[in-house]
């Protein structure tokens, strides 16, 4: 997610008296030679050790839905969310999904990705 950026910077929230047991928050700005995107990452700690994390990377493209749609997730299965929200997944990959927004001139573009139990004894 970071691989060809210029810059990037964070903001960071967590609870300071209690970071091992309260979420964690961070949002990154991803700078590019000709485009800009963010990307969240949320933690939190499981009461069986461990914690859930969704990491969220916010971009978009000068392009329709269906063109983005057709050259990055062929392998994906398209499912309308509400008109102009599109969420695609793919069984390969369960614990992800790419959501579609049409806008007008470009396309927003939603990849999440959750992990449950990260770190923990499975």
């Amino acid at each position: 997610m970071l691989a060809g950026t210029q810059h990037a910077d964070v903001v960071l929230d967590w609870d300071r008296r209690n970071p091992d047991g309260e979420p964690f928050f961070a949002l990154t700005g991803l700078e590019y030679a000709n485009a800009a995107a963010v990307m969240s990452l949320t933690t939190i700690p499981a009461s069986a050790g461990g914690c859930t994390i969704l990491v969220e990377r916010i971009s978009s493209e000068p392009l329709t839905c269906n063109a983005v749609a057709k050259s990055e997730l062929r392998d994906y299965k398209g499912t309308q969310l509400v008109r102009a929200v599109t969420v695609y997944a793919n069984p390969a990959r369960p614990r992800e999904t790419v959501t579609l927004v049409d806008a007008p001139s470009a396309c927003l573009i939603i990849r999440r990705q959750v992990q449950f139990r990260w770190g923990a004894e499975q």
